[in-house]
Formats: structure tokens, sequence, C-alpha cells
């Protein structure tokens, strides 16, 4: 967390201390889009089921990243230009390899008997496979932040390293 509270504001810091398993797993993996290129703002929204990471540039004409991770599903990137999608990144064709994310998927997707029966599951596979699912998103993160790594540093009109 120390390096994150050196750049980040202190609002930032305690959202990410409320949710250590994707937002602070998150900004951690993407602080290099701070330290390396300049971004400069950090905001967090929550929706029904998960949350959104955007980082903005310092500079408009630069893309914004978004990470996104809803229940079932492995976070994913979005890079934006201009209000387009210029680029998406995801882990989700590699859901066989994440075993815990499968589970909560097909519960997702499955037919729900009820809303009760539903949040009963979803909470049985949270509370049983917690560790898993945890190194499952960081694993995942990890490999989209070394992707977006790899996207921003070959098309440096998207973004220049500071």
């Amino acid at each position: 967390m120390k390096n994150i509270e050196d750049l980040v504001p202190n609002k930032i810091v305690k959202e990410l201390e409320k949710d250590p398993i994707f937002k602070q797993k998150c900004v951690e993996e993407f602080l290099f889009l701070i330290k390396d290129y300049g971004f400069e703002k950090i905001t967090i929204e929550d929706f029904e089921k998960g949350s959104i990471i955007t980082f903005a540039p310092k500079r408009a004409m630069y893309p914004k990243v978004c990470i996104e991770y809803e229940m079932g599903t492995l976070p994913e990137v979005k890079i934006h230009q201009h209000l387009n999608i210029t680029k998406a990144l995801s882990q989700q064709n590699n859901l066989i390899d994440y075993h815990a994310h499968n589970e909560l998927r097909e519960i997702v997707q499955g037919k729900i008997t009820s809303v009760d029966d539903y949040i009963m599951r979803l909470g049985k596979v949270w509370e049983t496979k917690r560790d898993q699912i945890s190194e499952e998103i960081r694993r995942a993160l990890e490999v989209l932040s070394e992707e977006t790594q790899n996207f921003l540093s070959m098309n440096p009109k998207f973004a220049s390293k500071v």
C-alpha cells in the first residue's frame, strides 16, 4: 500500500482498503499508468454487481484506461480514445484456467429458482473459495497489466512515457 499512498489521493486509498481483492490489487497492478505514463486521476465507480476503476491521463488526447470487474467474470480492460473503445483486453476466453470464476459464472448464467437461492449459492462459493478467487483476480490483473503496457508501448500515439 505504501507505493499507492504516495501516488493517489487519500480518498481513493480508503476506498482501496475496503476492497483488497479487486480494487487494491487493480490499482497496484496498474500503478505504472501513473508512474510511467503520467496518468493523474483515478475514479472508482461501483455498480450492482461490480466496480469500474478508471485511470485518466493529464492530456485529453491520450486514452482513459478502465478496468471492470463484475461478479462471475474476470476483470477486463477497456482503453478509450475520444469516447470510443480503442482496445479491449480480456481473459474471459481463458476461464477454464480460472476454476472458481468458472463456477461463479455458471451460477450467474444458470437458471435461478429464487433470489435467495442465487445469493446463497454465490455466497457459498465466495466463502469456500475466497482465497482462490482472490488469486485468480490477481493473476488476471497481472496478465491484463502486461498486455496494457505492451499495447501502450507499441502505440505511442495513445500514450507516451513521462
